[in-house]
């Protein structure tokens, strides 16, 4: 079988798996075809030769062959590269997929037949290294995979057989060293193939139930009771049982300038393990559950949520710590806060009453974090509140510092809520009023090679519109590939261009206003990537899968963002659309 050509293109080959014929065939060693082919990584062009031989076994007598090579629906010419036919030449003039069958045929019985795709690349084809990533369908309880692929440029690339490994059954506990079961959450990653996550539950008793692969994993444990703290530990199959304690004492104390703030919340991770959460004393002290004794790490985030009522704003900082050390986190003496009740939220003049208006606002060197090194730390507001029946904010305080304000002004229909956006600063004053301006037209065109019917649109809000956790709008293009809508006026929108039908790849336009959306957009050219899925072991395919092409070297949110989607059909087949990396 094939195996995804993450280094290279590799030959194949195929066995069928039994033969047809009369009563006399060897039932016991039946009839075998297999191609393999060469060079490994054929190239297109004049020059492009390739060499494809048959190997058949358990076959008498004078073989007949029967040779067919296609390419992009038609027929290609071959010829003969060996006196009995077992072998042919072809000229590969194009890149892509060439699709050679053989029917071989012996005295008194019909061999099974075999074929073989063999991938042409462009010689001057740019390479991209992409991410495999298939979920399969919830009622087949297997785990996923997250593999290393390359696609070339000026290339369709057929994948093969995408085989899935069934994975084992694994009955484990989370327990105390006292052997007390620990409900927790858990996460289950195998080793080289990180992506591949695995989420599951231990119950009351602390038992969990998952299939994974037999192979080692890196597991993280949250627990769900309080005093003990999370954990990740590299976990085996063969030794499923997990024991949770209470970790060790990380300390620390937060301030306001010179001034302990009280009743913080307080939560380190460290490499991807999370602390437990710590609420400030009045004193503005914490104590934290962690990994006991001292670390040092280039990958720890500390993140401070003050009371709601201290108006004060969320602070995050990420450095090489050293937790040993007390954490010590202060917020700038001169970020200071501002009542805004009283301010009459409005459109058009008039009042808008019994509306939820969240106040958001990312500020920069809020602060700074000192835990054997000193950082900086940046932060943002989120304060969500509600208008009263005249349209005016509660009692609230707000950093003293530019902010937005996103009002819904009408949420009923969740398809195209009414939103503004309203930006205000109170520097130096808090506003009588904030006005939400009318939503804005959103209407543009997706081009490809051709008309782009049912192009997928999606609006991801960015700026203001995200840290008021605002949804994506889906839109879908009509016969024309035309999309219209309306969006909030003061917001900002990434917005993804895709084609279900694959005729085009990908395409993201950043940082889009309703008054600088343009009239088109040109989609990118694709390539295909194919496959068909199937489990070891199991003759059914699988249908209804989850295949995603994903960032190899992105991170954040952008690392789980499909580069593009499809789900596998009823032969467990698939065929997914990627920008085309292009040639040299």
């Amino acid at each position: 079988m094939r195996t995804p050509r993450s280094l290279a293109l590799i030959a194949t080959t195929i066995f069928a798996s039994g033969c047809a014929g009369d009563a006399g065939a060897n039932e016991d060693n039946p009839c075998r075809v297999s191609l393999g082919f060469t060079p490994s990584m054929p190239t297109s062009g004049p020059a492009g030769e390739v060499t494809v031989t048959a190997s058949v076994q358990n076959a008498p007598g004078v073989l007949d062959y029967n040779w067919r090579v296609s390419f992009a629906g038609g027929n290609v010419d071959f010829t003969n590269a060996a006196a009995n036919e077992s072998a042919i030449r072809f000229t590969a003039l194009d890149p892509g997929v060439y699709a050679v069958d053989l029917d071989v045929s012996a005295p008194g019985e019909q061999c099974p037949s075999a074929n073989e795709r063999i991938n042409v690349l462009d010689p001057a084809g740019i390479s991209l290294d992409v991410r495999l990533h298939v979920t399969a369908p919830f009622d087949l309880d297997v785990p996923p995979i997250d593999r290393l692929i390359r696609v070339y440029g000026g290339t369709d690339y057929a994948l093969g057989p995408v085989v899935l490994d069934p994975g084992i059954p694994v009955t484990g506990t989370v327990r105390t060293p006292g052997n007390v079961g620990v409900p927790a959450y858990i996460t289950l990653r195998p080793q080289g193939m990180a992506g591949a996550v695995t989420e599951t539950f231990s119950n009351a008793a602390g038992a969990f139930d998952v299939t994974v692969l037999n192979q080692p994993h890196d597991v993280l444990v949250i627990p769900s009771v309080a005093g003990l703290a999370p954990r990740r530990y590299v976990w085996s199959p063969t030794q499923p049982n997990l024991t949770i304690d209470a970790g060790g004492p990380i300390v620390g104390v937060v301030r306001h300038g010179a001034s302990p703030l009280a009743n913080a919340k307080v939560q380190l991770t460290i490499d991807g393990v999370p602390t437990t959460l710590a609420t400030t004393a009045s004193d503005g002290s914490f104590t934290m559950r962690g990994n006991p004794g001292a670390v040092v790490s280039p990958q720890v985030k500390v993140e401070v949520t003050p009371a709601a009522a201290s108006g004060l704003p969320r602070l995050e900082a990420q450095a090489a710590f050293d937790i040993g050390a007390q954490v010590v986190v202060t917020y700038n003496s001169t970020l200071t806060t501002r009542n805004i009740g009283g301010t009459t939220v409005r459109r058009g003049g008039a009042a808008l009453a019994t509306r939820k208006v969240t106040v958001v606002g990312a500020l920069a060197s809020i602060g700074t974090v000192s835990a054997g090194i000193n950082a900086n730390a940046s932060g943002f507001t989120r304060i969500t509140v509600t208008s009263d029946g005249g349209g005016a904010l509660p009692s609230v305080l707000a950093p003293a510092g530019p902010l937005s304000a996103v009002v819904a002004v009408d949420v009923t229909d969740p398809e195209l809520p009414d939103l503004a956006v309203s930006p205000f600063d109170l520097s130096t004053a808090v506003p009588a009023t904030i006005d939400a301006p009318t939503m804005r037209p959103f209407a543009t065109q997706a081009l490809g090679q051709g008309l782009l019917d049912g192009v997928r649109v999606d609006l991801v809000p960015v700026g203001a519109l995200a840290l008021a956790s605002t949804p994506t709008l889906q839109l879908r293009g009509d016969a024309n590939g035309r999309v219209a809508t309306s969006i909030a006026a003061g917001g900002f929108y990434d917005v993804y261009f895709s084609d279900p039908q694959g005729r085009s790849g990908q395409r993201i336009v950043t940082n889009v206003a309703w008054n600088s959306v343009g009239l088109s957009y040109l989609l990118d050219p694709a390539v295909s990537v194919s496959g068909t899925l199937s489990v070891t072991g199991n003759p059914n395919k699988i249908r209804g899968a989850s295949v995603q092409l994903l960032c190899a070297t992105c991170s954040g949110l952008d690392r789980d963002r499909p580069i593009a989607e499809v789900a596998s059909d009823e032969a467990g087949d698939f065929v997914l659309a990627v920008p085309d990396p292009g040639t040299m």
